[in-house]
């Protein structure tokens, strides 16, 4: 017998997160842990309610089709970034740093705990979407600076952030990787 959900657990994995970290960051639906093992699950799992499908296919930027398996007569996007917990928390760290600011000030400020802040940091908690926020305005920080790793749409704000790494580099060092990324480039073309 096949999951309820066939491609719910390849587009979580995709994503790398663990059914709880789904769970927390789906907007608009109470679902748990236990729900979605019970959607992916090959034998005896539950059918997700209509409205949790939308919310998932939503979140996973593909088709409800997709998810379930089902061919389509379209192709669903394919170009998906994973979110990259591990980078947002490196550069929510890179910039409280940056700004001499302490993880106490930074937690006091987005009204969460420094030992929680840590997590983020470490990319082992995500942090709800309001949290999210209130760390961002606490370091005055794009949401774009913070997920550029993840958002196709933040490509312009990493290009910016390699560039200006670039430029910090020694002439000699600064050759040698613009001209890797000129051979780089050349073999894309």
């Amino acid at each position: 017998m096949a999951a309820k959900v066939p491609n719910l657990r390849y587009y979580r994995e995709l994503f790398g997160l663990s059914r709880k970290q789904l769970a927390d960051l789906l907007p608009g639906i109470s679902v748990n842990e236990g729900q979605l093992y019970s959607y992916e699950r090959e034998n005896g799992g539950n059918e997700p309610p209509l409205e949790t499908l939308v919310v998932l296919a939503d979140f996973f930027g593909t088709t409800t089709d997709e998810l379930l398996g089902r061919p389509s007569t379209y192709a669903a996007k394919k170009t998906i970034c994973p979110l990259r917990l591990e980078r947002f928390g490196e550069r929510i760290q890179a910039q409280r740093e940056r700004l001499g600011l302490s993880r106490a000030e930074v937690a006091r400020s987005a009204g969460i705990t420094p030992a929680y802040l840590s997590m983020v940091e470490k990319g082992k908690k995500i942090p709800l979407a309001a949290t999210i926020l209130s760390i961002l305005n606490a370091l005055q920080m794009s949401a774009d600076s913070a997920f550029m790793d993840s958002l196709i749409a933040a490509q312009e704000e990493k290009a910016s952030y390699l560039h200006s790494k670039i430029t910090q580099l020694a002439p000699e060092k600064r050759l040698i990787v613009l001209r890797y990324l000129e051979l780089l480039i050349q073999s894309l073309e």
